[in-house]
């Protein structure tokens, strides 16, 4: 297989995180995509027949844009991501909004996952609507929580589509994840600067 790597990606790449923790920017509202596709800050997996996933400019429960999900006899997960020093010992509260396109097979549940193991802590299943309609699960972590980060999904199965959006994570109380973005895109200048003078480097085989 042969694989062009050109300048802009590299410049993409490095145009990366520069996060602090004070104000960490986790992108709960879906208005920032890669490529106006992929949502910063956030993993989805799947298994089963067919899924897919983009950035909806037209339906959204807050701003400019929400997450819209198309699945077919499958379950997916949408992965957030919490340090874990600031689980510890806390109250941590997440919750969104997820609607269908029409009432379907589709079973949604927010849950907290430890990933060093025992079972996740999941909120109970809702069902589809057309209509905009809150999700949320609440959970007091010990002090003696073993990971290094807590993750926060929301997992849908069955046959359907769906939009979920305005996701809000309190940690005792207080918001979490409404941190300034922490990127930027490239400039029109920068752009037009690297089309002038990138070209391809050498195409490398890759073996296996």
């Amino acid at each position: 297989m042969k694989k062009h790597i050109l300048l802009l990606e590299i410049l993409l790449a490095c145009l990366g995180s520069r996060l602090s923790n004070a104000q960490a920017f986790k992108n709960l509202d879906f208005e920032y995509g890669v490529y106006k596709t992929q949502p910063r800050k956030c993993a989805i997996e799947g298994d089963g027949e067919s899924y897919s996933a983009i950035l909806d400019s037209v339906n959204s429960k807050k701003g400019k844009r929400s997450l819209y999900v198309t699945l077919k006899n499958a379950e997916v997960f949408i992965f957030l991501s919490i340090p874990g020093q600031l689980v510890s010992g806390k109250d941590i509260q997440a919750t969104g909004y997820f609607k269908s396109f029409k009432t379907d097979s589709l079973h949604a549940m927010l849950l907290f996952h430890n990933p060093v193991g025992g079972k996740p802590i999941t909120s109970a299943p809702n069902t589809t609507s057309t209509e905009w309609q809150l999700i949320s699960n609440r959970y007091h972590f010990p002090k003696d929580f073993p990971s290094d980060r807590l993750l926060i999904a929301l997992t849908v199965n069955g046959t359907g589509s769906f939009w979920f959006d305005d996701v809000r994570i309190k940690i005792d109380g207080k918001n979490y994840g409404n941190g300034s973005p922490d990127f930027r895109e490239p400039t029109k200048d920068e752009i037009e600067i690297l089309n002038s003078t990138a070209l391809p480097l050498k195409s490398l085989e890759l073996q296996g």
